[in-house]
């Protein structure tokens, strides 16, 4: 398969825990997935795609150390794809029969942050995910997720803190 562009976006809670170093971050988000296939197992040309749009939800560990004025970090946990819709290329819809409503997997991720006024502070992240079941299978194929993602994020702290 060839890797697609998607989308990403989201909110989330990054909650501190008594350790400074360590915090525990949840996210929800809109996340489209996908890839395109040239051959089949046995060699022959098929050109197709798949694209699925999904509500996930990570929950990962945090560490993060200060550099500086800025602020790096690495995490990893799990995620929860939830399935809202796939448009799959009809050259592929006879092979591919079945779509996981739910799939379970494992992400990690690293970046570097920085407050850019008193409240504000903006992260860039890259982040891998691997599904750890098919979201998509057939007779004889199957797809997992597996993407490699970009985000921004921006956070504002909540009154009171």
């Amino acid at each position: 398969t060839e890797a697609v562009d998607g989308v990403v976006l989201g909110g989330f809670a990054n909650a501190q825990t008594p350790l400074s170093a360590l915090s525990v971050l949840v996210e929800g988000l809109y996340v489209q997935r996908g890839g395109n296939v040239r051959t089949d197992p046995d060699g022959e040309t098929i050109t197709g795609g798949v694209r699925s749009d999904y509500l996930t939800f990570t929950l990962h560990a945090r560490l993060a150390a200060g550099l500086g004025r800025a602020r790096i970090h690495v995490s990893g946990g799990m995620t929860i794809d939830q399935l809202l819709r796939s448009r799959i290329d009809p050259s592929l819809r006879s092979v591919l029969d079945n779509e996981s409503p739910t799939v379970f997997g494992v992400s990690a991720a690293a970046g570097i942050g920085a407050r850019v006024t008193e409240r504000v502070h903006v992260e860039l992240e890259a982040r891998i995910v691997e599904g750890l079941g098919d979201a998509h299978s057939g007779s004889f194929v199957s797809f997992r997720n597996r993407s490699k993602e970009i985000l921004v994020r921006v956070g504002v702290p909540l009154p009171g803190r």
